[in-house]
Order: structure tokens, then sequence, then C-alpha cells
């Protein structure tokens, strides 16, 4: 019994430091966007094209965390298979409309939305160019 207390106490202990939340076994933060072990990455959002879907990050056997992303123009999220996510696209986020010379940003506090294993992340563009980045990780 006294043993398991001494771990609820180290647990809250972390917790309260470290300002993370962690799961039951303890080993790390369980969003991968909030974990400083889980490496990020980052890929630039650029194109000229005005319509169609343009892909970001390649499918691959693991699952894509977005963290954040700062982008201008008309666009959307989606995922799906194939070239550009021809196969099975699924949207992720409403359009996000273009406005003056205001990006569209969205960071944390966590992941800001999941693709599943074997599935690429792409924009679907709506009438204007985009430029900007998209921060991710693949844990």
């Amino acid at each position: 019994m006294r043993s398991w207390i001494l771990r609820v106490i180290a647990r809250a202990t972390l917790v309260l430091a470290s300002g993370k939340a962690f799961p039951a076994n303890g080993n790390s933060p369980v969003d991968p966007c909030q974990s400083v072990d889980v490496p990020k990455q980052s890929v630039p959002v650029s194109t000229t094209a005005l319509s169609g879907n343009f892909q970001l990050i390649p499918a691959s056997s693991q699952t894509i965390h977005v963290c954040g992303f700062l982008v201008d123009g008309s666009f959307g999220f989606i995922y799906g298979s194939g070239a550009n996510c021809s196969v099975g696209a699924t949207l992720l986020s409403n359009v996000f409309s273009a406005f003056g010379s205001q990006a569209h940003s969205y960071s944390g506090p966590g992941s800001v939305f999941t693709v599943p294993a074997n599935n690429a992340l792409c924009v679907t563009l709506s009438s204007t160019p985009l430029g900007g980045v998209v921060t991710y990780t693949q844990p």
C-alpha cells in the first residue's frame, strides 16, 4: 500500500513540476505534439495552382499529428491515399477563406488534427495560391 502512495506522489510531483499531463504508464505526455521527446518536422506550403488537391505530407505506416500551421490563401485540409489524396479524400477542416493579408494560423496546446496511418495530408485549394508552413510529427 505504501509503495502505491509513493508512486502517486511521485507522478503528481512530475506533473506539477513539468506542467504536462502523463498517461497511466508515466512514460511521456499523451499527445505527441506536446512531448519534448517526440521530434517535430515542418513542411512548406507553396503552390501557385488555383484549384485541386496538393499533397503536403506523403502517406506512411504512421499517423500524422499536425501540431500547428500558418497558411495564407483559401484552402481546406484533407487526407486520403493515391496521388494528391484522390482516393478516399476526407475533410479535416472547413475551408479557410483568404481575407486581405491575414494568414490562417493555429497551434496547440496539442494536435490540431490527426491523419490515420497509410494516408497523406493534403490541402484542397480554393481559388488562391498558398504560402505557409505546417508543423507535424509522426511518432
